[in-house]
């Protein structure tokens, strides 16, 4: 499955793999720097070791443009070139060369490293490898041993980065809440941030979910989606989901 979206200046395609649930590995973005660079220029600046080329060309070989038969998809060279930018720190060369291990796509599957390299792109902000840890955490999916709060930890961090789907299903994991002790105000607040930025999902959710609350409680759920959205600091949710003053 095939998508293009504008992000931050940046052409990217995903190439999803689908599991029973969820989206399990997006791979593939293209830099505006080299997107329109003839292959033999960005082979040749990959090759001087330069980190966004060695992407591209990964890039590239995933969408079936790279090398002499460019028509046909090479997960193998893929690999070996986003190990080379993933070496050199570029977090979306960290997130898909963890998507490879975890896919068993052009390398063996092997979650220790897949998770190695989610993580690394994760620390440096890139919020996809957020979002796919927390949903990793939450269904104690790659070895992971199911972790509510290592879930909330990760979609957070997605969530505070404007990743829409990442404030979605935090706002359901507040639904759910720990020992299922669900977190309105907490839920609504996410929940109204996916859905102020065009989630259908979110509206709908958000709408059933304010039939079970109280009006104090939909009002400080609101409040604190509009604290969010103006940058406005507030306490995290403590276990019970209250805050401190």
């Amino acid at each position: 499955m095939l998508y293009r979206i504008k992000n931050f200046g940046l052409r990217i395609l995903f190439v999803c793999v689908l599991g029973l649930t969820a989206v399990l590995v997006c791979l593939g973005q293209s830099s505006s720097r080299f997107e329109k660079v003839p292959l033999p220029m960005v082979q040749s600046n990959a090759d001087s070791g330069d980190p966004e080329a060695q992407f591209e060309l990964a890039y590239r070989y995933m969408a079936g443009r790279g090398g002499a038969r460019g028509n046909e998809t090479n997960f193998v060279q893929a690999a070996i070139w986003l190990q080379k930018s993933a070496d050199q720190g570029l977090a979306i060369a960290q997130h898909n060369l963890g998507g490879l291990y975890y896919s068993g796509f052009g390398a063996p599957r092997d979650y220790v490293q897949a998770f190695k390299w989610y993580r690394k792109a994760a620390e440096q902000g890139f919020t996809p490898s957020q979002a796919f840890l927390g949903w990793a955490y939450i269904q104690g999916k790659g070895g992971l041993t199911e972790d509510y709060h290592e879930a909330i930890k990760w979609y957070t961090m997605a969530a505070e980065g404007g990743d829409q789907e990442a404030q979605l299903r935090l706002g359901m994991l507040y639904l759910r809440g720990e020992d299922l002790n669900p977190n309105y105000e907490e839920a609504y607040k996410w929940i109204n941030l996916a859905a102020a930025q065009g989630s259908t999902n979110a509206v709908k959710l958000r709408r059933k979910i304010s039939l079970s609350m109280t009006q104090e409680q939909v009002a400080e759920g609101q409040r604190r989606a509009n604290d969010f959205a103006v940058g406005k600091p507030s306490a995290p949710p403590n276990r019970n989901g209250e805050r401190s003053p």
